[in-house]
């Protein structure tokens, strides 16, 4: 199962190469996926998927300094993001920061991880943001690209 599962990843990676697909996923993205602020079933949804050992309770902690957003399609997780906003106290890391951005491998390079850092933005303007930082690590090719 593990070689199959290997095998299909590598097929659909280079298939999302191919410029063809991405017009026709762009499209299917483009009328089926919605984007939202993250409810507390989709935090559990985004939380069981990105850590599935680890504990829900802190999950549902509310903090005022962080927003979520999640892109479903269907019913479907397809990605997650967060604005966060770290106070001067925070130092160095102050300011608004777009953070945490993940799309599921069957949804990348098909406008899902852009849409989902635009609501960041759009967000972030409307609050009176001068600036959104990102660290984005120097392997992380698409993160640097997008």
């Amino acid at each position: 199962m593990g070689k199959l599962r290997r095998s299909a990843g590598t097929v659909l990676r280079l298939m999302q190469g191919v410029a063809l697909y991405r017009r026709i996923g762009q499209c299917l993205v483009a009328r089926g996926v919605t984007y939202r602020e993250a409810s507390d079933a989709d935090k559990l949804a985004v939380h069981r998927w990105l850590n599935p050992k680890g504990d829900p309770a802190r999950v549902l902690h509310r903090n005022p300094n962080v927003t979520d957003w999640v892109a479903d399609y269907h019913g479907q997780l397809a990605g997650f993001v967060q604005l966060v906003r770290h106070p001067p106290e925070h130092f160095p890391y102050t300011g608004n920061w777009l953070f945490a951005l993940y799309v599921k491998s069957l949804w990348q390079r098909l406008g899902v991880g852009q849409a989902l850092s635009q609501a960041v933005i759009e967000r972030a303007r409307a609050e009176g943001a001068q600036t959104l930082d990102l660290v984005v690590f120097n392997d992380n090719f698409r993160g640097i690209q997008l």
